[in-house]
């Protein structure tokens, strides 16, 4: 009998993933436990083994996203025929980017550039697939210094030079995502999410399921983040150049600007860009307002490659550490070791937070705004103190938590929610 191979939940927010990659090609056999197809999410990308041994046939192709629990191939038996294909419009309608659209969910050969190698599998991240693939590289000749050798984007960009970019170059346009989808121009102009260090754009969908808008909410990688190669973006500049040009790229001329951390600083950078018409801007336990920082925590968070290690400065985020589920720090986890993010992060901490000081104030920079300004703080964030709240200057709107710590989001995700759309409609 046919041993369905099914599309597993491998992060707790997640409702849809991708198929990235196939190890097998469709009618050859493959060994229980051994690598069968790589599945992309927001998060992360994680390789999904066979569940039984025998021959493959596939369904779901290369680049087609769908729902979690979907059958996306069969394992059959030794002189088994193949299981009769689901016809597309039996599966449940989901477009690229998770909206309501059409699936082709249809058998077909995958393209030879998508197939594993006769001699052998190569472990790649779909970044590095993508990265190499544009420029002509083959994955085999690049050394993979990931987990088990999997090959990284910065393994490839080593080869490809792309540390000495134009970070303005088209090739580092950042990974982004629209989190939820708006209802039309009368909706308004989209929420624009910017994530901190060391985190990603999937960190802010718990936060969006209690944004009760109908406005588009779309959020970017920072460089060295996520999905987001790091390229040349070693300042807060850079990174904000690239947000802009990303935002530019994805037709998103102005919105409602949200920060949290490095990415308060990057979206404060980001309002006062004439390229983009900021409508309004919230800072969320924002940095690049002093000096001081727990360099302690960048340069351990950014070293942690291990769970027990990872989830230990995962909760010196919040005070209520029941906040970061063991779901929650998995995911992390996973994330982190798709993307070899430790190597990477351990370089932004260096250049961002040299001698464990912010190299960046954007205290100035917000004085001079003249958009609606809102800031948030915890009152016992251990990351950034809370007496930065004070250089702000009088016409920033500043709230602050008690017994809330670095994520007043996580902590405080209602609350934090509505003033959030109490500032948009203040804004006009």
């Amino acid at each position: 009998m046919a041993t369905d191979v099914i599309l597993p939940r491998v992060d707790m927010d997640m409702t849809t993933g991708r198929v990235s990659h196939w190890f097998v090609k469709a009618g050859e056999r493959i060994e229980k436990g051994a690598p069968l197809f790589e599945i992309e999410t927001d998060k992360a990308a994680m390789e999904i083994d066979a569940p039984a041994s025998g021959r493959v046939q596939i369904i779901v192709t290369v680049g087609t996203q769908v729902p979690v629990g979907s059958t996306v191939g069969w394992i059959l038996a030794d002189g088994e025929g193949e299981v009769t294909a689901i016809a597309s419009d039996a599966l449940p309608d989901v477009a690229e980017d998770g909206v309501p659209g059409s699936v082709d969910a249809v058998e077909a050969p995958l393209p030879a550039s998508d197939a594993a190698p006769e001699s052998g599998q190569i472990r790649a991240t779909p970044l590095s697939r993508r990265l190499a693939a544009t420029h002509g590289l083959d994955l085999a000749d690049i050394p993979g210094t990931g987990p088990n050798g999997r090959v990284q984007a910065a393994d490839v960009e080593v080869l490809i030079g792309k540390s000495t970019a134009n970070p303005m170059d088209s090739d580092n346009i950042l990974n982004s995502a629209w989190l939820r989808q708006g209802a039309g121009a009368s909706a308004g102009d989209p929420i624009i999410l910017i994530h901190g260090f060391g985190s990603d754009l999937g960190g802010w969908r718990p936060f969006v399921q209690g944004v009760t808008t109908d406005r588009a909410i779309y959020a970017v990688d920072l460089p060295g983040h996520g999905g987001s190669s790091l390229g040349a973006s070693r300042t807060v500049s850079d990174m904000a150049n690239r947000v802009v040009e990303s935002l530019l790229g994805a037709g998103i001329k102005g919105g409602h600007l949200v920060g949290h951390s490095l990415g308060g600083a990057v979206a404060t950078m980001v309002a006062a860009d004439s390229r983009i018409a900021a409508r309004s801007l919230m800072l969320i336990a924002p940095g690049g307002l002093g000096p001081d920082i727990n360099a302690g925590f960048v340069n351990g968070f950014a070293a942690a490659e291990h769970e027990d290690s990872i989830a230990a400065w995962m909760l010196e985020l919040v005070f209520d550490g029941a906040i970061m589920t063991p779901a929650l720090i998995k995911a992390t986890v996973k994330a982190r070791a798709a993307a070899a993010s430790h190597e990477t992060l351990s370089v932004l901490a260096r250049s961002l937070f040299p001698d464990g000081t912010q190299a960046t104030n954007v205290s100035d920079l917000l004085r001079k705004l003249t958009l609606p300004t809102r800031a948030v703080f915890g009152r016992l964030d251990r990351i950034v103190p809370v007496a930065h709240a004070s250089r702000l200057g009088g016409m920033v709107a500043v709230h602050v938590f008690d017994d809330v710590g670095h994520l007043p989001h996580y902590e405080k995700r209602d609350e934090v929610a509505t003033l959030l759309l109490q500032h948009i409609r203040s804004a006009g």
